[in-house]
């Protein structure tokens, strides 16, 4: 087993945390917006005031942390599972890019979290097909999870927006890294299968 300090540490940590801040902020992108204008009496209207809405900012973290976080830590705990130490390294500006696309209301949502770092010198073909399918995988999860609780579960309606979109964007999350374009984590498990099945054959 790893030494704990090569498990996790309070500065991964800490990025783990400011990731997650950020991916919350972006992901109101996606949650319904209340009205600029709240109604005080019959035909009488006042703009809301408010810039930042604390329910859309939670119901964002329900929708964006697993899809993200738990991404990039399958990575992680795969690569623990094989004996690899290995870091989540947090992207300020990748991360940066997306707060300001979604500040200024853009409409595009497009950012770079970070990457989970392999501490080897070079892994097993077999080693990498397990440490680059994981975080996908985890995104795989969630959309299985969210479609059978939405067809067997008796849920609220906003339990079933946000599991909705939960659905949505982790199959959007799986088909973009699943595709075989460096360095996304699909180019890492077709180059990894192929030398698996040349060390077959």
């Amino acid at each position: 087993m790893l030494p704990l300090n090569q498990i996790t540490s309070f500065a991964e940590i800490f990025a783990i945390a400011i990731t997650a801040l950020a991916i919350s902020y972006i992901f109101t992108a996606f949650v319904p917006k209340k009205q600029f204008f709240k109604q005080i009496r019959p035909g009488v209207f006042k703009p809301s005031l408010s810039l930042f809405d604390v329910e859309e900012f939670k119901m964002a973290a329900m929708i964006g942390i697993p899809a993200i976080i738990l991404h990039e830590l399958f990575h992680k705990f795969a690569s623990l599972a094989l004996g690899i130490p290995a870091f989540y390294n947090m992207s300020l500006f990748g991360l940066a890019i997306g707060i300001v696309l979604r500040a200024i209301g853009s409409g595009i949502i497009f950012f770079i979290p970070g990457y989970v770092q392999i501490v080897a010198a070079n892994t097993t073909p077999w080693q990498t097909f397990i440490i680059s399918f994981a975080g996908p995988f985890a995104n795989l999860l969630l959309f299985t999870g969210a479609i059978l609780t939405l067809k067997y579960a008796k849920l609220s309606s906003k339990w079933k927006r946000i599991l909705y979109l939960t659905k949505r964007i982790n199959i959007w999350l799986f088909i973009l890294n699943m595709l075989p374009i460096p360095p996304l984590d699909g180019s890492k498990v077709i180059i990894s299968l192929f030398n698996l099945i040349g060390g077959i054959l």
